[in-house]
């Protein structure tokens, strides 16, 4: 189980035989077996990587709940005014037109858009509206996919889509986001997708199984699982829901007008 140790005994011993071939007392039985050693290495590295592979069903419901994850969550981004987009004025002529009637506008101090971007009630892109859309549609789609037993395509489409909107929709945001042509989040996404696309060939297509929910509901009812999981939306709830930028005052006063 997991990978192979790069650091274990054998793989030290085989790279010592590797330079002992250089040497001139090096002789056909070193040789032999360091060529031995490194086979084994090589088959058990490779072996650990199809081990791996096998679980895709697991890296598609990954891909799945990430998109739910994310587009559920860009409801929040809309409630607190961050991530948001450009201002309609300063996007392409055929854009503002397309988002003439479908932009946002944000009011309020407390908005992140704001008092960081200076952009209280401007017409703004709806990044976090399409985003959400998008992400919310896709896991959706990739779900059904996913329970009909094709959890290759499910990954793939659940990837992909996410990815490349994700690298894109970052042109369309007006906040903060580093101070390179690229954020750190681009960066990554263009990364990973090649990657994926580089896996998939290699990832097992074994017959379609449609999966079984009930199955996957029952083995969430057990009260270990149920208390482990309200303890983590506690500790995410109190993280997450304290705001370290905004600040509230409860005051009480006296109705003289009832006394």
């Amino acid at each position: 189980a997991g990978f192979w140790n790069p650091f274990e005994p054998k793989v030290f011993y085989t790279f010592a035989n590797a330079r002992s071939l250089d040497r001139p007392q090096a002789t056909e039985l070193g040789r032999s077996r360091c060529v031995t050693n490194m086979g084994e290495w090589f088959s058990a590295a490779w072996e650990d990587v199809r081990r791996f592979a096998d679980r895709h069903a697991r890296l598609a419901a990954a891909a799945i709940g990430y998109a739910l994850g994310e587009g559920g969550g860009r409801l929040a981004c809309v409630s607190f005014g961050c991530c948001y987009g450009h201002p309609l004025s300063r996007v392409a002529p055929w854009l503002q037109r397309l988002l003439r009637e479908h932009s946002f506008i944000f009011n309020g101090k407390t908005k992140k858009v704001a008092y960081e971007g200076g952009l209280e009630g401007e017409k703004v892109v709806p990044i976090q509206a399409i985003t959400a859309a998008l992400f919310v549609a896709t896991a959706l789609l990739s779900s059904a996919i996913f329970l009909r037993g094709h959890h290759r395509a499910a990954l793939g489409l659940a990837f992909v889509v996410t990815q490349t909107w994700r690298s894109f929709s970052e042109t369309l945001r007006a906040d903060y986001r580093g101070g390179g042509k690229l954020s750190a989040y681009q960066i990554m996404a263009l990364l990973a997708m090649p990657y994926l696309l580089a896996l998939l060939p290699f990832l097992p297509a074994p017959a379609a199984q449609p999966a079984d929910v009930l199955a996957g509901l029952r083995s969430l009812w057990d009260p270990w699982m149920i208390l482990c999981m309200q303890a983590l939306w506690c500790a995410i709830f109190f993280y997450t829901g304290r705001s370290v930028v905004t600040e509230a005052t409860l005051s009480f006063h006296v109705r003289h007008d009832r006394i």
